[in-house]
């Protein structure tokens, strides 16, 4: 059986189609996780009239915790620990024929299934990938070329062993406010035999502007990132490959997360030895920052990436005053 895990946070405008998706698939043989956590508005409602029109729905209701806390709280409820997992989110939805696809392609030694995604909302884009298998011995390829790529990050439009979860007790970092799927994803293949690709789309993901979910604070930034590069240093241990390109993309957005923090501020010495501390421990990897952004965060990151704390404080917080100014 296949447990589906449906974390829900105020979805009352979007959940009804993602949910109508999931009972219209044509795989039937499934257990479906929606885990209101702690919504303000009808969504708890909602997932209570799904369970009663439907056996397969299973609704658990819990104080706000973070989708971290609801996708564990959900893992620990399933109830075949031999079968598989997926996740979907409360604003996506997916085409009928989305589990068969994925349940199709499991073999002996594959213990992962990995299909391409849409895109819709901010951004439109397709993911495809080529069907192809990879064995124990390939897997370095494997990662090498498809680790930072969104569907080995993102929790969804994927196929897990629900065992190997479980025999490792595998789960969400609810500390992190960003990247805590992709650390369990490389938590998880850890542990997998093989891995497989599949040709088909199914998964539509609702895209946002990111500068509207992920600005933090230091502290966040620098554990959020050093966690999900110790990840990929725990996998690469095991299958060897180059993940350069990951560790830059990750730099890159904790970094560009911390500068959207800073916008938020007005000008003030307040907050200095924070920033100093934040890069400081980031040292290691600025070089790998690039001229990402508008011009503002061009001229943000050049200074960072030379170390050139004071000015770049000073300068971001300018901007963040100009910005009030003109708002």
């Amino acid at each position: 059986m296949i447990s589906i895990i449906v974390p829900v946070y105020n979805a009352e405008h979007t959940l009804g189609k993602c949910v109508d998706s999931i009972l219209s698939q044509t795989y039937s043989h499934f257990e479906l996780l929606l885990v209101d956590d702690g919504s303000k508005d009808k969504s708890g409602a909602i997932c209570d009239t799904y369970a009663m029109k439907d056996s397969r729905v299973r609704v658990f209701h819990k104080p706000n915790g973070g989708v971290s806390s609801a996708r564990n709280f959900a893992i620990d409820n399933i109830s075949e620990g031999e079968g598989y997992l997926t996740f979907i989110d409360s604003d996506d939805y997916v085409d009928c024929n989305y589990l068969l696809h994925l349940v199709k392609a499991f073999g002996r030694n594959i213990d992962l299934v990995v299909g391409g995604y849409q895109s819709f909302g901010a951004s439109r884009f397709v993911q495809y990938y080529e069907a192809k298998c990879y064995e124990y011995a390939e897997l370095n390829k494997c990662f090498g070329k498809h680790i930072a790529e969104m569907p080995f990050t993102a929790p969804w439009g994927k196929l897990f062993r629900t065992y190997v979860i479980q025999e490792h007790h595998i789960r969400f970092d609810t500390r992190m406010k960003c990247a805590e799927d992709a650390c369990f994803n490389k938590e998880y293949l850890c542990y997998v035999r093989g891995v497989a690709l599949i040709p088909y789309t199914d998964y539509f993901y609702y895209s946002v502007n990111n500068s509207e979910k992920y600005g933090a604070d230091g502290e966040n930034c620098v554990y959020d990132a050093l966690q999900t590069i110790r990840k990929y240093e725990q996998l690469t241990t095991i299958h060897a490959f180059d993940y350069q390109h990951a560790t830059r993309a990750i730099i890159n957005i904790h970094s560009g997360r911390f500068y959207i923090y800073q916008l938020g501020k007005s000008f003030s010495l307040l907050g200095f030895k924070e920033f100093c501390t934040t890069y400081d421990t980031l040292s290691p990897y600025l070089h790998l920052l690039e001229n990402n952004g508008g011009r503002g965060q061009k001229i943000y990151n050049t200074l960072v990436m030379h170390r050139y704390f004071a000015l770049a404080f000073v300068f971001v917080r300018l901007l963040a005053s100009i910005k009030v100014i003109f708002k």
